[in-house]
């Protein structure tokens, strides 16, 4: 099989926090008809050596994704208050929410 000039890189982040980065790329689909984000977590494990993690997330998931990613941050936040200090985030209220897992059978 030949070369392709297939890039599917479209967009593309990077959050430095500390010894990790978190990596996060909107690649196109091979059919060209749309589009993923992949979250990748790199971290130096030894001197030039880095473990990556990675997760896929599909444009039909991604409602559900942010549903729940803000209910865990949100329950981490009332939960964790004096962590909150040293966290780099926008200030906003914190609403009484149930765990996530409570919260999996009953989304909006």
């Amino acid at each position: 099989m030949g070369k392709t000039n297939f890039d599917p890189e479209l967009y593309t982040k990077c959050v430095y926090a500390g010894r990790r980065r978190y990596y996060l790329d909107v690649k196109s689909m091979r059919s060209g008809k749309g589009c993923y984000i992949t979250i990748t977590e790199s971290r130096r494990i030894d001197g030039e050596k880095f473990e990556k993690t990675k997760i896929f997330l599909f444009r039909e998931d991604f409602e559900k994704f942010m549903y729940f990613l803000d209910e865990t941050i949100n329950w981490v936040n009332k939960n964790f208050i004096d962590e909150q200090k040293s966290l780099p985030h926008e200030e906003k209220p914190i609403e009484a929410v149930a765990e996530p897992s409570a919260l999996e059978n009953n989304l909006p």
